[in-house]
């Protein structure tokens, strides 16, 4: 019983670090630099351009062309709120009549595969789908990763990103979006936990205490 407890006041104080945190307004610099690329997977339909950041589809019904832009640029981080951004955007251009081919093995799969990189490092790798239209959905992957700060997050342990899955849509720009906020320190939680952890004990305590004074009078 005791253990049950203290688990459920540790999961609690999980959830109300953020509320407790966010008391003192802060706020950091991030700057993140983005790219992409495209990439080729089992079954799905050839085309050219694979592993870059630009791919061409050529089918007797026409073409279309899938291009990412990444960016540069500083963003602040707040621990009073998330705040949405942009973190590149896809382009797609095709001509009349043209619809995606698609997967070989199962006509609802994903044609390809995008790889987005943060500085160089590959923070969410997406899968695209399905064929037979003019329209590709996120169909497969994460949403969530972190970005180091340009300053000293303390007591926040740095800048989490939670990606909003697009959709490509025929002769059409598509901000790829995120909502960013300040992730609190381990130590934070473990220190926050344990002042939960301890007034509860110190409640029960008294109420025992009150108890046992009834029963003696």
């Amino acid at each position: 019983m005791r253990s049950a407890v203290g688990t459920g006041i540790l999961a609690i104080c999980a959830l109300l670090v953020p509320l407790d945190v966010r008391a003192e307004p802060f706020e950091v610099p991030v700057t993140i630099a983005t790219s992409g690329t495209f990439h080729c997977i089992e079954w799905g339909p050839c085309f050219s351009g694979n592993r870059t950041n630009q791919i061409t589809f050529d089918t007797p019904a026409g073409t279309a062309t899938v291009t990412f832009t990444g960016l540069t640029t500083t963003y602040l981080a707040t621990n009073e709120e998330q705040r949405r951004v942009a973190l590149g955007h896809f382009t797609v251009t095709m001509t009349p009549g043209f619809t995606f081919p698609v997967n070989l093995a199962n006509p609802e799969l994903s044609i390809f595969q995008f790889r987005l990189r943060e500085s160089g490092r590959e923070v969410i790798r997406w899968e695209f789908g399905p064929g037979g239209g003019t329209t590709l959905f996120q169909q497969v992957g994460d949403y969530n990763f972190d970005v180091a700060p340009d300053a000293d997050p303390s007591p926040w342990a740095g800048v989490a990103f939670e990606s909003k899955p697009p959709t490509l849509a025929a002769n059409a720009t598509t901000e790829l979006q995120a909502d960013i906020s300040l992730v609190p320190e381990p130590t934070t939680i473990v220190l926050i936990g344990t002042g939960l952890v301890g007034s509860a004990i110190a409640r029960r305590r008294r109420g025992k205490a009150r108890a046992e004074d009834r029963a003696a009078g």
